[in-house]
């Protein structure tokens, strides 16, 4: 094993972290790393000490999507926002054979 995925409640990433980080594994984490800037600072930091890399997932932000939207928001096109509520799901969805082997997602991941 030579990485570990975090894809626990927020309020667990730390604790994970940091652990994985200290058994020597490379870590790839969602989005945040911790719950606060300071808890975020120390996994990163550890990171550094262990020469182990430690990614944080923004799934979104180079989605062409949300691009496109957050440019017509900062152009003022889209009038004065209040509030965005978003729902992301792959488009198109996977076939349900795709769905049933997860070795297609995992090797997905690794750009199989």
């Amino acid at each position: 094993l030579d990485a570990c995925v975090i894809c626990t409640p927020t309020f667990t990433h730390k604790d994970i972290i940091l652990q994985c980080l200290e058994a020597g594994k490379a870590v790839f984490s969602e989005k945040p790393i911790g719950e606060t800037p300071e808890d975020s600072r120390e996994c990163y930091m550890l990171a550094d000490k262990v020469g182990k890399p430690l990614f944080c997932g923004f799934q979104r932000r180079w989605d062409p999507t949300f691009s496109h939207i957050q440019d017509s928001v900062r152009k003022g096109d889209a009038g004065h926002i209040q509030i965005i509520k978003s729902t992301s799901r792959d488009s198109p969805l996977p076939s349900i054979e795709y769905l049933k082997d997860i070795r297609g997602y995992i090797s997905r991941l690794h750009g199989a």
